[in-house]
């Protein structure tokens, strides 16, 4: 009976399909368990690591360590709700690390690259922000007019950003990103927790409440 036979396929059907989706859903949470492990392994040596710089709050309790690229969109966005949070006096207990693990090619990296060696004129914080709210492709002129208008040296700057210091740190931080198996950017620890993906809208304002509850 052809009735008979089709419905024995589809229920053959059905169930290899549930049997697939149950085995997606059970490497996906092994994985999960695996970074997680690893976060825990490695967040309290990037708070610790000197080499890293933050945002906020410095003394803040509650750590939010972000691995960003400056040319990802859904970055810049976390990155500027971040500070929006921070100027606005909302989140006086926020830590934020910002950790440059560039992924989208050599552009990115040299950005990083600029950004970084600004932390050695103490201008990090300055030079990370106005990268973040530029427009467009962002080249060494650009970088460089970004620079002066941020109050930097652009000549030593733009030495220091071809030095092996700034080239090793941004080296560390992408074998880093691998370790603990960051696949995409924005990939954000909040308070010790792995989060993939932008922290905006509701989960931002759920990590400042739970920032604020924070003793």
């Amino acid at each position: 009976n052809s009735h008979i036979v089709a419905g024995i396929m589809e229920k053959q059907k059905a169930r290899i399909e549930a049997e697939k989706r149950a085995e997606e859903e059970r490497i996906r949470k092994a994985e999960e368990e695996k970074q997680a492990k690893k976060v825990a392994e490695h967040k309290d040596k990037i708070i610790a690591d000197k080499t890293n710089h933050s945002l906020g709050n410095k003394d803040g309790k509650y750590v939010i360590i972000e691995f960003f690229d400056y040319r990802c969109g859904w970055c810049k966005k976390t990155n500027s709700a971040l500070l929006e949070k921070i100027e606005s006096k909302k989140a006086p207990n926020v830590r934020w690390i910002p950790v440059d693990a560039p992924i989208f090619g050599e552009g990115s990296a040299l950005i990083s690259r600029y950004v970084l060696a600004a932390g050695k004129q103490n201008k990090y914080e300055a030079m990370h922000h106005a990268v973040v709210k530029a427009e467009g492709n962002l080249d060494k002129a650009a970088l460089m007019e970004l620079a002066k208008k941020a109050g930097l040296d652009a000549d030593k700057l733009a030495k220091d950003a071809e030095s092996e210091e700034i080239k090793a740190k941004l080296d560390a931080n992408i074998k880093l990103a691998q370790e603990i198996g960051v696949r995409g950017v924005p990939f954000m620890i909040v308070n010790g927790k792995p989060r993939g993906g932008a922290l905006l809208n509701q989960a931002l304002e759920d990590a400042i409440k739970e920032s604020n509850e924070m003793k």
